[in-house]
C-alpha cells in the first residue's frame, strides 16, 4: 500500500459511508481515498438539508413547518404523538466490537446521527427521513441504528423504519430485539474489517449497475458512460 493510501486510510466509518462501499467500491475509493471525486453540494442534497432541518425543528416544538414543507405536517404530528421521549439529531457511536463509544473518540469504529429517536420504557423507534421519492430498502441502515441505539441505551427493542417524506409514506418497520445485538454487531465488524482489508490491498473493483450510466460522479472508472437522455 502506498504512503498516499496510508495517509487517507479512513477508519471511522458511516452509514452513508458503508453503503458506499457496498454500492461500489471504486466509487468508495475515488470518495474517501483517492479524493477523485469529492463531495459537494447538489440540489438534492441541499434540498434534502432543508427538510432535515425543518424536521428536527418542528419535532422539537422550536419552530413550525416552512411553507416549503408544510406537507409534512401529518408527519411531524403523528411522531410527536408517540408517547415517550423524544431525541432528534442525535449522535451515537461505537467502537469495533460494538459497544457504545463518545461520537467524537478516536477509537470509534461507527458514527450514526439519527433523525428521530422515541424511547418509550423498554422499546425505542427510531424513524430515518429520506428525501428521494422512491422507497429503496436499505438493511444496513436499519440495522447500524438498531445496533447504536441498543448499545447507548438501556431498551429491550427497536423498531427502525424510514418515512419517505415526498410520498407522505412511511416504511414497515423492523424490530430488532437484544437477542439480535450479536449478530448486529458481528455484521458491523465485517463490514468494516471488509473496506479495511480493501484499503490496506488497495483493492476497490468496480461493481457495475445501471448508476455507471451517467449517475455515478467516477468518470475515469471503465464502466462509466454519459447519461442517456
Amino acid at each position: 500500500m502506498d504512503t498516499g493510501t496510508i495517509q487517507h486510510m479512513k477508519t471511522t466509518f458511516s452509514p452513508s459511508s458503508l453503503k458506499l462501499y457496498d454500492t461500489c467500491p471504486r466509487q468508495y475509493q475515488a470518495r474517501y481515498i483517492t479524493n477523485e471525486t469529492p463531495f459537494t453540494d447538489t440540489e438534492a442534497t441541499i434540498y434534502g438539508k432543508r427538510m432535515h432541518a425543518a424536521l428536527e425543528h418542528a419535532v422539537n416544538g422550536t419552530t413550525p413547518l416552512p411553507d416549503e414543507f408544510r406537507h409534512l405536517q401529518r408527519v411531524v404530528d403523528t411522531v410527536r404523538g408517540y408517547p415517550g421521549h423524544i431525541e432528534t439529531e442525535i449522535e451515537l457511536a461505537v467502537d469495533h466490537g460494538g459497544y457504545a463509544i463518545p461520537f467524537n473518540a478516536p477509537a470509534a469504529t461507527l458514527r450514526n446521527i439519527l433523525d428521530y429517536l422515541n424511547i418509550d420504557g423498554d422499546t425505542a423507534r427510531v424513524l430515518d427521513w429520506k428525501s428521494n421519492g422512491k422507497p429503496n430498502a436499505d438493511p444496513c441502515q436499519l440495522e447500524i441504528n438498531a445496533l447504536t441505539v441498543m448499545a447507548n441505551f438501556d431498551v429491550a427493542k427497536v423498531k427502525a423504519a424510514f418515512v419517505y417524506t415526498k410520498l407522505g409514506m412511511l416504511s414497515l418497520p423492523v424490530a430488532y430485539t437484544r437477542k439480535d445485538i450479536d449478530q448486529l454487531r458481528a455484521r458491523h465488524e465485517w463490514r468494516r474489517a471488509n473496506v479495511v482489508i480493501a484499503t490496506e490491498n488497495n483493492n476497490f473493483p468496480a461493481k457495475p449497475s445501471g448508476l455507471c450510466n451517467g449517475w455515478c460522479p467516477v468518470q475515469s472508472c471503465e464502466f462509466w458512460r454519459p447519461k442517456k437522455y
